[in-house]
């Protein structure tokens, strides 16, 4: 990388007006802007700074490279860069899943060489043999291409990214699931639904809660994972640990202002929902949990407030002492399963949104709890 050196002088006894120092600063700020310019084309420049006529054929899969989340369904967009490889050259995009027996491979599209495709993001119901997971990478690659990772004209995502199953139905309006967007208003379609087995069977409310299995009116909401995390805070053993489980989630309001309780409740509680389990078993006591959210207003009501348009980050914070739990020592983690919200300030939280099961983000991870 070249860099200028920069050198600041004034003529030697000579006086030096405003006018002149004014002159130099702008001088010196229009080199400073070029070099910043440079600089910054070189690093974004980077995947293609090696490609020259007479560089050998290549493709750079950019993403999904690793880390990504997708819901089976979806649309996920892939991108890559190539060099000396045509425009019309005809590309084939796979999905490889990782398993200890070795690399399954499905085909999702083939396409000229653009550098960007969107494809479905396949489920158990068009790939059986798939496992949901975090073992996931996609393969480009010239049609031509006898071998995989080994040609000249093919890569791989540097990195494992994770593809989830989706919650069952009923969604949305111009939804299928809760992947993607809705086709009649372009909304967000995870943003509705209930696993209740009487929404299920095409009821309005939950048998189990009451709550509306389906929100027809516009106002709704949009939920992100952000961060989760798990602490032992008290280690001295016979069953009396502590335990501190986080999760930190996004959530917009869009077509209205929503009301949120300021408390949160576990394994059915009328509020914001989590749950919690050792190995594997559900956990149904020793757990106390706390909703918090800065940024947000505060309602007459004592609920937190987002309004139209805003996204605004909450954070569940749980504790769980497995003196007070059933099952003692273990491994614990903390799962948050949905949302229940209302577009009033009448503390009655009528609408349920069911997260994505498995969610790594909405999650925390096992610690031991002795």
């Amino acid at each position: 990388m070249l860099l200028g050196v920069l050198i600041f002088s004034a003529p030697v006894a000579q006086a030096v007006t405003m006018e002149d120092l004014q002159k130099e600063v702008e001088s010196l700020k229009t080199e400073i802007s070029i070099l910043k310019s440079q600089i910054i084309g070189q690093v974004l420049g980077a995947v293609t700074a090696f490609c020259s006529p007479f560089s050998a054929p290549s493709i750079t899969v950019l993403a999904p490279n690793g880390g990504e989340v997708f819901i089976e369904n979806d649309q996920a967009i892939i991108k890559w860069t190539s060099c000396n490889v045509s425009t019309n050259t005809i590309l084939k995009i796979d999905l490889l899943m990782t398993t200890p027996l070795g690399t399954l491979t499905y085909n999702l599209d083939q396409t000229t060489n653009s550098g960007v495709e969107s494809v479905v993001v396949p489920g158990t119901s068009s790939w059986p043999s798939l496992v949901y997971g975090t073992n996931f990478k996609v393969l480009i690659k010239k049609v031509s291409s006898t071998t995989l990772s080994q040609s000249p004209v093919s890569d791989t995502s540097d990195n494992l990214f994770t593809i989830i199953q989706d919650l069952p139905g009923p969604w949305l309006p111009g939804c299928t699931s809760h992947a993607g967007y809705s086709y009649e208003n372009g909304k967000p379609c995870n943003t509705s639904g209930s696993t209740d087995a009487n929404c299920l069977a095409g009821g309005l409310y939950s048998s189990s809660t009451g709550l509306a299995c389906n929100p027809t009116q516009n106002v709704s909401l949009y939920t992100t994972p952000v961060s989760s995390s798990a602490t032992v805070i008290n280690n001295s053993g016979n069953n009396n640990d502590i335990g501190v489980f986080v999760i930190n989630f996004d959530v917009t309001a869009w077509n209205g202002d929503i009301y949120l309780p300021d408390i949160a409740g576990y394994n059915g509680s009328n509020v914001i929902l989590y749950s919690a389990d050792m190995n594997g078993s559900l956990e149904s006591g020793g757990l106390s949990g706390v909703l918090t959210c800065s940024s947000c207003e505060n309602s007459s009501g004592g609920n937190y407030v987002i309004e139209n348009g805003n996204t605004e980050t909450l954070r569940i914070t749980a504790q769980i002492n497995n003196s007070q739990t059933s099952h003692g020592a273990g491994n614990y983690r903390v799962k948050l399963q949905g949302v229940r919200w209302n577009v009033n300030d009448s503390g009655t939280f009528f609408h349920y949104i069911p997260l994505p099961l498995n969610h790594p983000k909405y999650e925390t991870p096992y610690i031991h709890l002795n």
